[in-house]
């Protein structure tokens, strides 16, 4: 049985769909600084869109990690969905792109690992991705309808954390990931997942 009826999950999607939509229409005006200030943004407006519905069956708590469990969990921030009797616990990455200026920037090399930022980030989410639902996510810079066409028209580009584990797992590496190598990813997710959300 699901922790959340379908009507449950409907609001959680369109609650999600209309938070993203808003902050990434403050980021392509301006408004948003950095990855930190949209993933701050996201998860208070999720938040609210969802607690402003006054269900009794859900409520949200949703928050920015701190950076040692940030380190530790791969992950940006968290998302709590309860029904007032049990709660799932969501993790994502976020992933600031800015190919609107740039090309294969998103990620880089640490000194101290010799190994891809992005992917030891994913490796560390394999310890709590059994438990949480992870999920790693893609903030699109450009105007809305200027996105590349592998990229999510009105929101950001989400892929499941197994889906990038995947990929983690038949790479090397000790290079950064490349625009090339995130078009492939987000477009094997896709053909995989429906994204359309009424």
């Amino acid at each position: 049985m699901s922790l959340f009826p379908g009507y449950a999950i409907d609001d959680v999607s369109k609650s999600v769909l209309w938070a993203d939509c808003m902050v990434r229409s403050d980021l392509a005006i301006g408004l948003i600084a950095n990855e930190n200030d949209y993933t701050s943004n996201l998860t208070s407006t999720i938040r609210r869109q969802i607690n402003s519905k006054n269900r009794s069956y859900l409520k949200a708590t949703s928050l920015v990690l701190k950076p040692r469990f940030e380190r530790k969990l791969g992950c940006d921030a968290s998302i709590i969905l309860s029904n007032t009797k049990e709660f799932k616990v969501c993790l994502f990455e976020a992933k600031l792109l800015r190919l609107s200026q740039y090309q294969d920037s998103w990620d880089y090399v640490q000194r101290k690992t010799g190994q891809s930022h992005f992917s030891g980030q994913v490796q560390r989410q394999l310890s709590v991705s059994n438990i949480f639902a992870v999920w790693e996510m893609f903030y699109c810079d450009y105007p809305f309808g200027k996105q590349p066409n592998w990229m999510n028209s009105n929101t950001s580009s989400c892929v499941w954390h197994s889906e990038a584990y995947s990929k983690v797992q038949g790479r090397t590496n000790s290079t950064r990931w490349t625009d090339m190598e995130l078009e492939d990813l987000l477009t094997d997710a896709a053909a995989k997942y429906s994204t359309q959300i009424d």
